[in-house]
């Protein structure tokens, strides 16, 4: 990275990711350790630098104070968010997690839990629709049905029409061929939620 970029102001969404992605990272090393009776307890600074095989330089600029951070918010590599992932035994996607991430996620999971699981609708859907065992998983297949389960979480049709292309976008996360068919539908719905919580109405790209 150059200095010019160096010195280019940092956005709000990176801001919010870099110091969730710290305090959460303090969170998990301090019971990614084991204590000789089992119990868990921190890893050392120095054991998870050896683990991850990451200069302790750079683990101690991650780890940094709040009053540090908002001067110089960490900013570690892909490379790095996931060696240190690994050395830890947790999800790289989950160290970026943030509370609203965390918030979404919970709200998928009770609206799947209280307005679709009874559903018959949503039965007949899941049944009949692309996401059974023969499903191909093309992506306008898998767009169109993110938007028909989006509407049946109860957010209107008006809604899910001006989320529709974050729908679509947010829908191709998923790897739907290489998930089994009961884990499709609360996925949908998690993408579903997160699309419909996202920012609507912006610039459209160019199209390639």
């Amino acid at each position: 990275m150059d200095k010019q970029s160096d010195l280019s102001p940092k956005s709000e969404l990176f801001l919010q990711r870099s110091d969730h992605f710290r305090r959460a990272l303090r969170r998990v090393i301090n019971q990614s350790g084991q204590a000789p009776d089992g119990e868990a307890r921190a890893i050392t600074r120095q054991a998870l630098s050896a683990t991850a095989g990451i200069a302790p330089s750079t683990l101690n600029k991650l780890l940094i104070s709040d009053e540090k951070a908002r001067e110089e918010p960490p900013n570690p590599t892909l490379e790095v968010i996931c060696k240190l992932g690994e050395a830890l035994n947790v999800s790289p996607a989950l160290l970026l997690m943030t509370d609203s991430d965390w918030k979404k996620l919970g709200s998928a999971m009770v609206t799947y839990m209280r307005v679709l699981a009874p559903s018959e609708q949503f039965r007949e859907f899941v049944n009949q629709s692309g996401l059974n065992n023969d499903y191909v998983g093309m992506a306008s297949n898998v767009a169109r049905d993110a938007q028909e389960i989006a509407k049946m979480c109860g957010f209107g049709k008006r809604s899910t029409e001006s989320a529709k292309t974050t729908i679509a976008a947010t829908s191709q996360t998923l790897p739907i061929r290489d998930l089994s068919p009961e884990h499709r539908p609360l996925l949908m719905v998690i993408c579903a939620i997160f699309a419909l919580s996202a920012k609507q109405n912006q610039p459209t790209p160019e199209l390639v």
